[in-house]
């Protein structure tokens, strides 16, 4: 679901792309609410589309903050890789 796939995006953000940049308290406290909303997802497995939906707010008023606060202070943003636009490639196939 959604929700999931924006948790493990979140985790592999700070602990890989913003390792680095990331204040070790601002880590704990993402890592924690990415935690505690897995832990939740085990629990809850079949909740419906609203609690998911709540539950991803949740998370994002306790993360949102701490990301606006990194790529203000210079972080970037952790899908610049992923903002390669794959078209680009497609123009160089042909001979």
């Amino acid at each position: 679901n959604g929700l999931e796939g924006y948790l493990y995006s979140l985790k592999n953000n700070v602990e890989e792309k913003l390792e680095d940049k990331i204040e070790e308290d601002d880590k704990d406290t993402v890592l924690t609410a990415v935690q505690d909303a897995m832990d939740w997802l085990d629990d809850n497995q079949e909740a419906d589309k609203e609690d998911f939906e709540a539950k991803q707010k949740e998370v994002e008023k306790l993360v949102n903050p701490i990301m606006s606060k990194l790529y203000q202070s210079g972080g970037g943003s952790p899908d610049d890789e992923e903002d390669y636009d794959d078209e680009d490639e497609d123009d160089h196939d042909e001979l």
